[in-house]
């Protein structure tokens, strides 16, 4: 009676322990590494119809999970040295909606096919163990010792980080797609640090998540500054969603985008004509508004000294959200040329839009020292005595380094974050 009482204790204690470590590695999974991928997925099934809650989200999948084992115990009464496999199933639905393939990034959700195989296989097998272990393990473990740190417990937990694995190895684990989705995440609920701290130390990256890095540095005014802090992939017309660029948004609506930048793209445009008609209507827009002010203001000697204020203050509020736009569009545009290495129509722009001197961003300085390096006859010239150091020593390290790779450690440990290491890195 005392035998048998004692395997009962160690068997609760076992499975309480199996649903304590299932319970913390589900939540952990679901709430921490897979929530942004997941709300991606469930934005694409609903079409956009229903917005993914991160903390509600881990919960629910959490119960399912639970009640699923809870189900599968009562239905099979596997033997306690088994019972961690119950849990199986809950692993399965966990690994299936991790599991959603890279072409996530193209707005599509299909069953991994390496989920697929792999549950299939392990299902199989599973039955088999199940099946056997029901009828087979009483015999030979009525004697095993009991208690916490037993055979039957190390059993347990080491089938429970087994299944552990399978999730890992089945679930969508790519970088760029998880830093994608966290960056998109971030941005729809307007935190735009987040979005600028995700992924900031890998080297990974695609045109979309230049993109969205853009937007974020354009909405903080450091576009011109901290671009090229991040890989830059793709080319510059891939700094717009638009459909002729190979950049795409998952979860963030582009009218967010358009409003930053002032116009909505109403037809198909490439990135430089959605700049020029941008640019066009930016300032027939301005010309407007102060056309339309100045006729107020002229006609406003009648009326009282508040109304006045109110209406200086409105239309200044409306032409310096027009001014703001248009020095929005003017550093995209100037990036576009950096991305694609178009110093002479970098230097041809920037003029129209700054003052050439210290006071410009950091990144349009160091392009304005590569260009006045390589053109013969620059048509703006700008000098920096400490840029022009760090230029020269550039040229010594690159004249050193005769193999491409040394070149590029020794770009990458002096001068990333700088145009120059990006200028020189293709």
């Amino acid at each position: 009676m005392a035998s048998s009482t004692l395997r009962d204790n160690s068997t609760r204690v076992t499975q309480w322990l199996c649903a304590i470590v299932f319970c913390i590695f589900a939540f952990s999974w679901l709430y921490f590494f897979q929530a942004d991928v997941i709300a991606v997925t469930q934005h694409v099934l609903s079409g956009g119809a229903t917005t993914y809650n991160r903390l509600a989200g881990a919960v629910i999948i959490l119960l399912i999970a639970l009640l699923m084992q809870l189900a599968i115990a009562a239905v099979t009464r596997q033997h306690r040295f088994t019972h961690a496999l119950t849990y199986f199933p809950s692993f399965a639905l966990i690994a299936l909606i991790s599991s959603s393939p890279t072409k996530l990034l193209e707005g599509q959700v299909c069953v991994s096919t390496t989920w697929t195989v792999v549950t299939a296989i392990l299902s199989l097998l599973w039955i088999i163990v199940m099946s056997v272990a029901h009828r087979s393990l009483p015999l030979f473990t009525s004697r095993m010792p009991q208690g916490l740190f037993s055979i039957q417990t190390t059993v347990s937990m080491v089938l429970l980080v087994a299944q552990m694995f399978y999730v890992a190895a089945t679930a969508n684990t790519h970088a760029v797609v998880h830093y994608r989705a966290a960056a998109e995440v971030h941005l729809r609920q307007g935190d735009v640090e987040s979005a600028l701290a995700v992924g900031q130390s890998s080297l990974e990256s695609d045109p979309s998540l230049t993109m969205l890095r853009a937007y974020a540095l354009s909405c903080n005014g450091h576009l011109g500054d901290a671009l090229f802090d991040y890989p830059v992939c793709g080319s510059g017309a891939d700094l717009l969603p638009l459909q002729l660029s190979a950049s795409r948004l998952l979860i963030l609506p582009a009218d967010s985008l358009w409003a930053h930048l002032g116009v909505y793209p109403a037809i198909p445009l490439s990135t430089e004509r959605y700049f020029t008609v941008c640019n066009s209507r930016l300032h027939s827009r301005r010309d407007s508004l102060t056309a339309h002010y100045a006729a107020e203001l002229a006609e406003a000697r009648s009326i009282e000294a508040e109304e006045l204020d109110s209406l200086i203050a409105d239309s200044v509020r409306h032409v310096s959200q027009t001014d703001r736009q248009l020095r929005v569009l003017a550093d995209y545009r100037l990036c576009s040329y950096l991305i694609d290495r178009r110093l002479d129509r970098f230097a041809q722009e920037l003029p129209t839009h700054y003052v050439i001197g210290d006071s410009l961003p950091r990144h349009y300085r160091e392009a304005l020292i590569v260009y006045r390096h390589t053109c013969s006859e620059p048509k703006v010239v700008y000098m920096n005595t400490i840029l022009d150091e760090d230029w020269r020593d550039l040229q010594q390290l690159l004249a050193m380094q005769s193999q491409s790779n040394d070149r590029q450690l020794q770009l990458l440990s002096k001068y990333q974050g700088s145009y120059w290491h990006y200028y020189y890195s293709k």
